[in-house]
C-alpha cells in the first residue's frame, strides 16, 4: 500500500506577502522621513556641523578679541613707548590668525572694520557678531545664526537717544540672498520704539526709554525668513548751560565755549575734598569792550537754540576779561599727560602753578618742556604733543584752580555726581596743566567733584579752556 505523506511545511499566502509588502513600505517611508527634510537625521546632522563649527569658531574669534584687547592695553598703559596701532588692527591680526593657524574649522572669517562687523560662515549658514571696541569695551554681541539664504539686517543692534533730535531715528537695511520678496516691519513694544518700512528699508524712531526688537520678515519659497534688531532708546541731554556761549574767533554765530569766570567780579568757591579753596580776583581797570550778540545761534550739532553769545568788539585791547571752557572734548580719546615725566619731576613744586589764571602759562611751559624731552623720551600720546596746533590758536590746558572756578560755576547750575554726563557731556576725569608731585598732575574729577592726583603714565581725556 503506497502512503501518501502530507507536506507539513507551510507557504506564504498572498495575503501575507501583500501585508509584508506594505509593512515594508511605511517602514521605508518613516525611514525616509527620518532621513530627509529639514527635522530629519540627516537634516539635522547637516545642521549640527555647521553649529558646532561656528560655535567652535565663535569661541576662537573670542579669545582673539581678548589677545588684541590685552595687547592693545599693554601698549597704551604699560608701554615705554604707547602705541600707535589701533585696537581694530590688532583685533583683525588676531582674526587672521585663526584661518592661517587652522582653527576656523572650515569657516570663512570676515572682519569688516569699518561696519565693525564679524561674518562667519559655513556649510550655508551664518552668524554675525558686532564689534564694541571702546576702552569699556562689552565685547562682541553675537546675532542669532540663520540660513545664508534668508534676509538680514545690516544692524544687530541700534541705539536712539529721544533727546536728540538728530539720533531719534535711526534706519535699518535688509538683505535678500537667494530668495525675493516683500519685506514687513514690527516692533515688539511700540511704546519704546516704532518702525516704518518702504520694503528693504526701514525708519526706527525712539518714543521712550528702554528695549524693544525690530524683526524683518519675508515669505519666500514657503518658508518664512526673518532677522531681528535689538533697539536700544536713551534720553541723554545735550548740556544744559543756561550762561553766556562764547565767541572766541569774531564770529558771533558760532560758539566755541562757555564762559566759566568774569574778573570784573570778584569769585571765590571751592570744589575738592583734599585741596584748598581757589579764588580769582576782580579787575577794575583796563578790561576790553565786549558786547551780546542779538543774532540768532542755532548749532545743528548740539541743538542748543537761541542763545546770547558774548564776543569782543573789533580793535580793543586791554587785559583778558573772560575765561571760556570749551564745549566739547579735545577728541574723543584718552591720553598720557606725559608718560616719561613718571618719578622725574624733581621741580613740581615750582615749574608750574595749581593757582586760577596760570593754565595757559602751564601750558606753554610744558610743551616747551616736551619738546625738549626735559622729562625723558617723548610719546606721541602725551597730551603735550597733541594740544600744539590748539595752543597756538590760544587754547590751553586748565591749571586745577580753572578746573576748580569752572566746577563751581556748573555746581551753580545743578551739577551732581550722577548728571555730569547726561546734563553737561562731561567725561568722569580730565587732566589740569598743574603737576601734583614727581609721579603725577592734578586732575578734575567730576564722578566724585573732587580736585585728585593721579600719575601721568595714565591716560585720560582732555579739555581746553581760552580767555578773551
Amino acid at each position: 500500500m503506497k502512503i501518501i505523506e502530507k507536506n507539513n511545511k507551510k507557504g506564504i499566502t498572498l495575503i501575507a506577502l501583500v501585508i509584508t509588502i506594505i509593512v515594508l513600505l511605511i517602514l521605508a517611508g518613516v525611514s525616509i522621513a527620518m532621513l530627509t527634510g529639514d527635522n530629519s537625521l540627516l537634516g539635522n546632522a547637516q545642521k549640527t556641523g555647521p553649529i558646532n563649527n561656528i560655535g567652535a569658531v565663535k569661541d576662537e574669534v573670542g579669545l582673539a578679541y581678548n589677545k588684541a584687547m590685552q595687547e592693545y592695553y599693554e601698549e597704551k598703559y604699560a608701554s615705554k613707548n604707547g602705541t600707535n596701532e589701533t585696537f581694530e588692527t590688532k583685533l583683525e591680526t588676531a582674526i587672521n590668525e585663526i584661518t592661517s593657524k587652522g582653527k576656523n574649522h572650515g569657516c570663512t572669517i570676515v572682519y569688516d572694520k569699518d561696519a565693525g562687523k564679524i561674518t562667519i560662515t559655513n556649510g550655508g549658514y551664518k552668524v554675525i557678531g558686532t564689534v564694541d571696541t571702546a576702552d569699556d569695551s562689552a565685547g562682541i554681541s553675537w546675532g542669532e545664526m540663520k540660513e545664508t539664504t534668508g534676509i538680514d539686517l545690516d544692524k544687530v543692534t541700534l541705539k536712539l537717544n529721544i533727546a536728540d533730535d538728530s539720533t531719534k531715528t535711526g534706519t535699518l537695511t535688509a538683505t535678500l540672498s537667494n530668495i525675493s520678496g516683500d519685506i514687513t516691519w514690527t516692533s515688539s513694544n511700540t511704546s519704546i520704539a516704532t518702525v516704518s518700512g518702504s520694503n528693504t528699508t526701514a525708519t526706527v524712531t525712539g518714543v521712550a526709554t528702554g528695549e524693544t526688537t525690530i524683526t524683518a520678515k519675508c515669505t519666500a519659497k514657503g518658508k518664512e525668513y526673518s532677522s531681528t534688531c535689538k533697539v536700544t532708546v536713551i534720553e541723554k541731554k545735550e548740556p544744559n548751560y543756561t550762561g553766556y556761549y562764547a565767541d572766541t574767533d569774531g564770529n558771533p554765530n558760532t560758539v566755541e565755549g562757555i564762559i566759566f569766570a568774569d574778573l570784573a567780579h570778584n569769585g571765590t568757591g571751592k570744589w575738592t575734598d583734599n585741596d584748598g579753596n581757589y579764588s580769582y580776583s576782580a579787575v577794575t581797570s583796563g578790561l576790553k569792550e565786549y558786547y551780546i550778540s542779538k543774532e540768532s545761534y542755532t548749532d545743528t550739532k548740539t541743538g542748543y537754540g537761541t542763545k546770547g553769545v558774548i564776543s569782543a568788539k573789533e580793535g580793543t585791547s586791554g587785559a583778558d576779561r573772560f575765561y571760556v571752557m570749551s564745549l566739547s572734548d579735545f577728541d574723543s580719546s584718552s591720553h598720557y599727560w606725559y608718560y616719561s615725566a613718571f618719578s622725574k619731576m624733581s621741580d613740581y613744586s615750582t615749574y608750574t602753578s595749581t593757582a586760577f589764571g596760570k593754565g595757559k602759562e602751564n601750558t606753554e611751559k610744558m610743551i616747551t618742556k616736551w619738546n625738549d624731552a626735559g622729562y625723558g623720551d617723548k610719546n606721541d600720546n602725551d597730551m603735550w604733543n597733541l594740544i600744539q596746533a590748539k595752543y597756538s590758536e590760544g587754547w590751553f590746558v586748565p591749571s586745577s584752580g580753572e578746573w576748580s572756578a569752572f566746577g563751581v560755576m556748573l555746581q551753580g547750575k545743578g551739577l551732581t555726581t550722577s548728571n555730569y554726563s547726561s546734563d553737561f557731556g562731561l567725561q568722569s576725569w580730565y587732566w589740569s596743566s598743574s603737576q601734583g608731585n614727581e609721579y603725577g598732575a592734578w586732575i578734575a574729577g567730576f564722578s566724585n567733584g573732587c580736585m585728585s592726583n593721579y600719575g601721568v603714565r595714565n591716560t585720560l581725556y582732555v579739555r581746553l579752556a581760552s580767555t578773551f
